[in-house]
């Protein structure tokens, strides 16, 4: 079973989300007081979750690492 970016957005109320995908590649940074769901694409919604972490050089924010959609 895989975790998709929308399972995890409802458990990230108090941080900024940033999502990455491949070696470093920032797709966006969500503010946390924007509504995430209704920000984020349905493309980016269904990303398959590879790892998240909490850079401490990037206060408040989560990483969300995703899975590179190949062609």
């Amino acid at each position: 079973m895989s975790i998709k970016v929308k399972d995890l957005l409802p458990l990230i109320w108090y941080n900024d989300i940033r999502l990455v995908v491949g070696a470093n590649e920032e797709i966006c940074l969500i503010r946390k007081d924007f509504n995430k769901k209704k920000i984020l694409s349905d493309e980016c919604l269904n990303m398959e979750v590879e790892c998240i972490e909490n850079d401490e050089c990037i206060l408040d924010t989560v990483n969300i690492h995703v899975k590179k959609k190949e062609n």
